[in-house]
């Protein structure tokens, strides 16, 4: 009877490290799942992250020579009001010319 009992036992004791065994192999498999899983999520985020930063420098570019044509502009319209002051200067002093040499 005792030695039954203890066969038994022996038998339910192998049974659980069977079960212990196999949840192991499932924990590591999981683990292992994650990783992979987490290494994919972490490059895919990865990617995301240089395509913006890719995305954020051309738009500083597309900035500066927005900004660089803008005070082209600027500098050209300045260029060309100072040319007008000067010939409108000149067409000044003609006209007076013009109306002293009448007058």
């Amino acid at each position: 009877n005792t030695i039954a009992q203890l066969q038994q036992r022996m038998a339910s004791i192998g049974e659980l490290e069977g079960e212990i065994e196999s949840l192991k192999k499932r924990h590591e498999i999981e683990m292992h799942h994650n990783k992979v899983n987490y290494a994919k999520e972490v490059s895919v985020v990865q990617k995301e992250l240089d395509n913006a930063l890719k995305d954020l420098n051309k738009a500083r570019k597309d900035a500066d020579r927005l900004q660089e044509d803008i005070m082209r502009a600027e500098g050209y319209k300045y260029d060309m009001n100072r040319v007008k002051s000067a010939d409108l200067k000149k067409q000044h002093e003609r006209v007076k010319k013009t109306v002293e040499h009448q007058g």
